[in-house]
């Protein structure tokens, strides 16, 4: 891996940019350049894609900024090269497509906040204002790709020192009370980039954190930043963080109860709703219901929340040494995937942990052949009794007394004689 210190001519930037870009990218990026360079614009590679390049690490995505007008050069591109493009005009920016690469192209602008949690009011600017108005300084640098400024590295905040020091810096005392999201985004690169948080800028975030920074912050936001750290490549590193800086308590105060942050089975990636169990886990029924509302989850989060919650309160039956494959059925079957992975990745006792393991690799997947319309067509009523009676196949199935869609029927119409008699 190249160091940070024989990527810095601007030069052999641009050509690590070249061999780093995703291909998909590519005929997109060389037609902003084209058009940049025909109109005489500065274009530039910016935040945390230049960051990256510097640093010798992948880049997924490429966030651009013209000093030009970004949706007529966006709309110029999508006539020459076939994209989807979602423009916000609001922020002058606008979002282009291509297979899963994504692109963003920005006018350079600055940014002012009427209240703390608030979306910015955004005016045009310089390049140099654009990259003053930046989180942290490692994501304040610009490197020109365009003719008029090719290969020219704009440094305002000496965010190239702090990558050699590898300092989480923000840009100023009040960046987390413009934004507190920046708390959660300045613990993630630190833990991701493997950096320290500058020691001012700690005291700007905590200082932040005390006066109930996260209460300005949208439950959506919140949720959405949240969701990062679950994709992160090493989520409980970052949770780690987040907890031994009272951060999770900060955005909801019963998350400080969590105690399951030194399972090692949790150091690897897990599915994002794997993580919703896991947060939930140490929460009450009435806790449960307000951190739902709190991150205004969708409705999958929310029943893996509440799944996770009446799993919890079944530990005493799962501890039980004997269970039936019926019971072990009646217990899980209703119950999100996510949450009986969360249970036993969290709960330390080997036999809850059994049960569900047998559960999800043998009886999990089981399902009858016939479905409810078939059993009405049998002549089974509606109602109840349906789903009594597919259970009652379901068993048979994994008791191994039946496996055809044909037994199956004898079993219906069987039990529909005896019904009728």
């Amino acid at each position: 891996m190249s160091t940070i210190s024989n990527l810095e001519n601007g030069q052999e930037l641009l050509y690590r940019l070249e061999r780093s870009i995703n291909p998909s990218l590519s005929p997109i990026m060389k037609a902003i350049i084209d058009l940049s360079n025909q109109d005489k614009l500065p274009l530039y590679l910016v935040g945390g894609p230049l960051r990256d390049l510097l640093l010798g690490r992948p880049i997924v995505d490429i966030d651009l900024v013209t000093e030009g007008n970004s949706h007529e050069l966006a709309n110029a591109v999508a006539n020459k090269i076939t994209c989807r493009m979602i423009p916000y005009p609001r922020f002058k920016t606008v979002t282009l497509y291509k297979d899963t690469a994504r692109l963003d192209l920005a006018t350079s602008r600055v940014e002012h906040y009427k209240a703390s949690g608030s979306l910015p009011t955004v005016f045009l600017s310089n390049i140099s204002q654009d990259l003053m108005r930046r989180d942290f300084t490692i994501n304040s640098m610009a490197l020109g790709i365009s003719k008029i400024n090719q290969a020219t590295l704009i440094d305002p905040t000496d965010g190239l020192a702090d990558l050699h020091q590898k300092l989480i810096r923000a840009q100023h005392s009040n960046s987390f009370t413009d934004d507190a999201t920046r708390i959660l985004r300045a613990i993630r690169y630190e833990q991701r980039l493997s950096f320290t948080i500058e020691s001012q800028t700690l005291n700007w975030m905590l200082e932040a954190q005390s006066n109930d920074i996260f209460s300005t912050i949208t439950p959506d936001r919140l949720r959405k930043e949240i969701g990062i750290i679950f994709r992160e490549e090493q989520p409980l590193k970052v949770f780690k963080r987040v907890a031994k800086l009272q951060t999770l308590e900060a955005i909801f105060k019963p998350l400080s109860k969590s105690n399951w942050m030194e399972s090692e089975s949790l150091d690897k990636q897990l599915d994002p709703l794997v993580w919703v169990g896991i947060l939930a886990y140490a929460l009450n029924l009435d806790e449960a219901h307000e951190f739902i509302l709190r991150l205004n989850m969708p409705n999958k989060w929310s029943k893996v929340v509440l799944d996770t919650i009446k799993l919890k309160s079944a530990i005493s039956v799962l501890a039980k040494t004997s269970l039936s494959v019926l019971q072990l059925c009646e217990l899980f079957d209703k119950i999100h995937r996510s949450s009986l992975k969360a249970v036993s990745l969290i709960n330390p006792d080997s036999q809850v942990k059994s049960h569900i393991g047998q559960y999800l690799e043998h009886y999990r997947n089981v399902k009858p052949l016939l479905n409810g319309k078939d059993l009405i067509k049998l002549g089974i009523p509606e109602g109840p009794l349906v789903g009594k009676l597919l259970n009652k196949i379901k068993l048979a199935r994994l008791n191994g007394k039946i496996t055809t869609k044909t037994e199956e029927k004898k079993i219906a119409t069987s039990w529909l004689s005896k019904m009728l008699t």
